[in-house]
Parts: C-alpha cells; sequence; structure tokens
C-alpha cells in the first residue's frame, strides 16, 4: 500500500509533531507520571488503514500489566472473588494488548502456589527497601481476551 507525500505531511502536522512536541503528563490513582517524548516516541507508530490514510497506533510490545495489590478480606476468601478479580485484570490487561502481566507476592506465607497453579512463571525473588523477601511472577498472555486460569 502506498502513501503518498500529502499525507505523510498530514499526519506528521496533526499527530506526529503534537504528540513529541512535550512531555506527557499521566495521573493515575492522584500519582502524577511524567513520560518523555524520547519514550513516548518508542511506542508511538503510524500504519495506513483500508483508506491509505495514515492512522496514529501503538506499539504495546513492551508494556506489562502490573497487578499491584488483590486484598479480599478474611471472611470472603475461598469463593472465588480473588479469582475473579485477577481473571478481570488479566483480561483487561490482554485486550489492552499488553503482552504479560506480572506481580509480586510474599516468600513467605504469600500466594505463590496458587499463582503457579493458574499458571504464572516464577521469574525469582527480589527484596523491598525494608527487607521483606517476595517473590515475582509473570504471566504471558496472547492475542486477546485471557480465559481464566485455575
Amino acid at each position: 500500500m502506498t502513501v503518498g507525500a500529502a499525507e505523510v505531511n498530514r499526519a506528521m502536522k496533526e499527530f506526529a509533531t503534537p504528540a513529541m512536541s512535550a512531555p506527557v503528563t499521566l495521573t493515575v490513582g492522584g500519582r502524577k507520571i511524567e513520560i518523555s517524548p524520547a519514550t513516548l516516541g518508542k511506542h508511538l507508530t503510524m500504519k495506513p488503514d483500508a483508506a491509505s490514510a495514515r492512522v496514529p497506533a501503538a506499539d504495546h510490545s513492551g508494556v506489562t500489566a502490573v497487578l499491584a495489590h488483590v486484598a479480599v478480606t478474611e471472611h470472603a476468601r475461598c469463593n472465588g472473588i480473588g479469582a475473579a478479580l485477577i481473571a478481570q485484570f488479566v483480561n483487561d490487561a490482554a485486550e489492552a494488548s499488553c503482552p504479560r502481566v506480572t506481580l509480586v507476592t510474599s516468600a513467605k506465607g504469600g500466594a505463590g502456589p496458587y499463582y503457579e497453579r493458574s499458571g504464572w512463571l516464577c521469574q525469582g525473588e527480589t527484596r523491598t527497601p525494608d527487607g521483606r523477601h517476595l517473590l515475582m511472577y509473570d504471566l504471558p498472555l496472547h492475542d486477546g481476551p485471557t480465559p481464566q486460569r485455575h
């Protein structure tokens, strides 16, 4: 598919130049994260659509969804609530084209055996600045929604 010079100029003017002109600030849960144009540029691309127009596209190859916390009150455990929350998170990450999901859990008394039974792969160990011992897990994702893993 050939894209003409006029279309390339339009794409540069309407998308590329504004996208790369300054840092982007994301606000997530009240926390501000600044993304530099250089970093943003590694994940943005343009590709032709069916009408040979250049349209923005994101490159998600380096994006990882991080599951930070799952908490179910003690009296509600063993009812599938945690599994449902994790499955929804995994599905959302897959639909957002993330190639993998990662998490950490306590090495002592944590949910490591549950995650391993559910298809998560232990990637090693780490320690927090205060000395807590954690296990790191990854779940590779496929294209499209990921089925529940129990």
